[in-house]
């Protein structure tokens, strides 16, 4: 009676599905956009960059709490980390507290001469309420990189980053 048809596809013809050329084309594109996307992503940054940029921010604002608050501040440097102190009642008071990271070298000048540094923290860079600070250069030495935070004695630090 009557003849069977074979059913070829949900388009009814032999031709149905995506080319080789377009699954190609396809991932070619996917490709590209994943290569854009991993070469805009920020790189790692080193235990010593992360502690050098943390520093400058909190001597800063240490410096500028000193001069509103018309307070004597200073910072401590050890081998084993940093102490901010505030001058307050005729004493120095621990704000803050931090140990250097296992791979950090560090290095403290005052007028070009490195200076031993003590077992524990005790104020050495000092700020004035007078906008007037204590001219340093602090090196921080990590396994690839090292920076330099450096004040001039005018109640600023500033930031260098330089290889080794």
């Amino acid at each position: 009676m009557g003849r069977c048809r074979a059913i070829s596809g949900a388009r009814g013809g032999p031709q149905s599905g995506f080319s080789l050329v377009e699954i190609m084309t396809v991932l070619v594109i996917i490709g590209l956009m994943s290569s854009a996307v991993i070469l805009t992503m920020p790189t790692a940054k080193s235990s010593a960059e992360v502690q050098a940029n943390d520093l400058v921010r909190q001597l800063n604002g240490l410096a500028e709490e000193g001069l509103l608050s018309n307070r004597i501040t200073a910072m401590g440097v050890s081998h084993d980390g940093y102490a901010l102190f505030r001058f307050k009642a005729g004493a120095w008071e621990v704000v803050k507290q931090t140990d250097w990271p296992d791979d950090l070298v560090v290095t403290l000048k005052m007028e070009e001469s490195p200076i031993k540094l003590p077992a524990a923290s005790t104020p050495l860079l000092v700020f004035e309420p007078t906008g007037i600070s204590t001219s340093f250069v602090l090196i921080l030495a990590g396994p690839e990189q090292s920076y330099r935070l450096e004040s001039h004695g005018d109640g600023r630090v500033i930031f260098a980053e330089s290889r080794l």
